[in-house]
């Protein structure tokens, strides 16, 4: 492709643009939503030469005995990916993003009745993929 900045057919190299999050928790688990812009930049000069968006969305259950209260996402990551472009074959281009989710058990009944404080943090990482081909990106 011929970037109009340098005046070059050049490389593209690919970006994470834009990552917006929507993430919500309540007694039933999570619902995990992401939108990531992925940006073709030229390899000399930078310029944003085609981009696409990306939108995943995940379903989490709360695990049996985790207290609803204590559920928190954290640790939100966005990485690009690039496969195939060999000969004849297609050139994908995709997004892989990460969410950490951590939780705290429901304190359990003691010996006397009352409750015992279990501090152990429980964690779990959902991974959300998308892909398209190259050729489906938008120019800018």
């Amino acid at each position: 492709m011929r970037c109009p900045n340098c005046a070059k057919f050049t490389g593209l190299e690919t970006e994470i643009g834009e990552t917006n999050w929507d993430n919500s928790a309540d007694d039933a688990g999570a619902r995990l939503a992401c939108a990531v812009t992925v940006n073709r930049n030229c390899a000399d000069c930078g310029t944003t030469l085609k981009s696409a968006e990306f939108e995943m969305e995940e379903e989490w259950e709360l695990p049996e005995g985790a207290d609803p209260e204590t559920v928190g996402l954290v640790e939100f990551d966005a990485e690009a990916t690039e496969s195939g472009g060999g000969r004849y074959a297609k050139n994908m281009i995709g997004c892989i993003a990460k969410v950490v989710i951590r939780w705290k058990n429901k304190a359990k009944p003691g010996k006397d009745g009352e409750p015992t404080k279990e501090e152990k943090i429980n964690e779990d990482t959902i991974t959300l993929h998308d892909e398209l081909q190259a050729s489906g990106f938008e120019e800018c």
